[in-house]
């Protein structure tokens, strides 16, 4: 299993030899921000989970790099769907519930939040680099940041991570 996942993890690191970068859509970047704050207000991780890059995305993203995977590209993404299904979804659904709870620990109340502003590069490579997302949030008359780090860029959408806080 680990040399399988290994490999998943080479085949997104290493997407092409030559590196273009592309300016990030603006509205694709609102459109982020947008749903993650839809998702806040109505404290569903499930909704927030549903911005996670899909299975289909990540066995396409294998399929055009098959030669890392030599004969094994069919075993590899059966294991990357177990991993995907029990461990991906999973852990980032609780990584925003964990935001929401910091969020009430702090007093936002999540119904009431304002969507202030967003942020991250304003170019990417074109293969799925990682990047860091930024959401200002105003609560209460108080600004807050929350961060989801390794977003992806892709096909025209931004996609979220497992790694989000607020700061």
């Amino acid at each position: 299993m680990k040399t399988v996942l290994t490999l998943i993890a080479m085949t997104l690191g290493s997407f092409s030899s030559v590196s273009s970068r592309q300016p990030v859509n603006a509205k694709a970047s609102q459109e982020l921000a947008e749903q993650v704050i839809a998702a806040l207000r109505n404290s569903s991780d499930q909704s927030y989970g549903l911005l996670l890059p899909s299975l289909q995305d990540f066995n396409k993203i294998m399929k055009d790099n098959k030669s890392i995977y030599g004969g094994n590209l069919e075993a590899a993404q059966l294991e990357f769907e177990q991993h995907y299904k029990n461990i991906l979804v999973p852990t980032t659904e609780n990584s925003f519930r964990h935001l929401l709870s910091e969020g009430r620990r702090r007093g936002i109340d999540w119904q009431k939040i304002s969507l202030m502003s967003w942020e991250t590069e304003a170019s990417l490579d074109e293969h799925l680099q990682p990047a860091t997302f930024v959401i200002a949030i105003e609560a209460d008359d108080k600004i807050y940041r929350i961060e989801i780090d390794k977003a992806i860029y892709l096909k025209g959408q931004w996609k979220v991570s497992q790694f989000i806080r607020l700061v």
